[in-house]
């Protein structure tokens, strides 16, 4: 499921097992391809790379904010739709949020992923990123459209995008870990993480 203007995956056999002993793949693909971190240096210009945001941010207690019954299709995710889901500042900071309304599990492979979603008004964005998050989790674009205003807000202020999470229905609103360990691409921009919950 990569972004619009994003490359398919292209996964192809190098070794054979039953010609050379042992398997090996070539992939090509996107660093922002399926669930993955996006730096700051994917959008500001002298943001950290994947490589060097600490991993410290990426491994914390999390918060699920469930905004299934405000989300809608092409529309902004206001702050008064957080405070109806129970927004809490204080409850954010040094923690990941994790803002969860079914999209990604609802049209992952499909042209709605990225052309229909909801996405955060500028005023949440600002709301959450100074509530003091580690990182964001979403299972949703942040951004409607370019310049993807929201993703400078975010990464600007060095917090990560934590994107395309699945699952998040079966989770609490707190008493988990979030741990999204990003693969370690030197001066990458972002790159995949196989995102887990540690459920207390």
């Amino acid at each position: 499921m990569p972004p619009p203007g994003h490359p398919c995956p292209e996964f192809e056999p190098l070794h054979h097992l039953e010609v050379d002993g042992i398997r090996n793949t070539v992939v090509r693909m996107t660093l922002h391809t399926g669930t993955h971190v996006d730096a700051p240096w994917h959008i500001v210009e002298d943001g950290l790379t994947i490589d060097r945001v600490d991993l410290d941010r990426l491994m914390r207690p999390a918060v699920r904010l469930d905004l299934r019954r405000v989300a809608r299709p092409s529309t902004p995710v206001t702050v008064g739709d957080l405070d109806a889901c129970g927004f809490d500042p204080a409850e954010l900071a040094g923690r990941i949020v994790v803002l969860h309304c079914g999209w990604t599990d609802e049209h992952v492979g499909t042209p709605r992923l990225y052309g229909e979603n909801p996405f955060l008004s500028a005023e949440a964005t600002e709301a959450i990123v100074g509530a003091g998050p580690t990182a964001i989790g979403l299972d949703f674009a942040i951004d409607e459209a370019k310049p993807w205003p929201n993703h400078q807000v975010a990464l600007g202020a060095g917090i990560p995008l934590i994107e395309n999470l699945v699952g998040l229905g079966r989770l609490p609103r707190s008493g988990f870990v979030l741990a999204a360990f990003p693969v370690k691409v030197a001066g990458g921009d972002g790159a995949p993480v196989r995102a887990v919950a540690l459920v207390e």
